[in-house]
């Protein structure tokens, strides 16, 4: 039914969307929590139900879980900065950007 691209292509809206919702949700710190929750739970569940089945069908078709976990790590790192620069304006430090290329030669390494 889904072919290697597509999956791939559905863990990155996946995890967009997840991001989107945590980094609203952390936006939103200063609202009450049940005001602050709606929309970033709606990302959250919508993202997390993409995820499941693109490891459902990623080991369906691929016949290997690493293909897909490794492609959703390696998506996470990058997408977490990304957003949370565009939706918080918040620019990390020294120390952490050097903590997130460590992890990304690690990844890159373990592929």
């Amino acid at each position: 039914m889904l072919g290697q691209i597509s999956i791939f292509f559905l863990i990155f809206i996946g995890v967009l969307s997840v991001t989107f919702g945590d980094m609203i949700m952390a936006q939103r710190h200063e609202s009450s929590f049940v005001n602050a929750l709606g929309l970033p739970l709606v990302l959250n569940i919508v993202g997390v139900v993409i995820l499941l089945v693109c490891y459902y069908y990623g080991y369906k078709n691929m016949k290997s879980i690493w293909q897909v976990s490794i492609f959703y790590v390696c998506t996470i790192a990058v997408m977490q900065p990304v957003v949370a620069y565009l939706v918080l304006e918040n620019i990390p430090t020294i120390k952490q950007s050097a903590g997130f290329l460590f992890g990304i030669v690690g990844i890159l390494l373990t592929v």
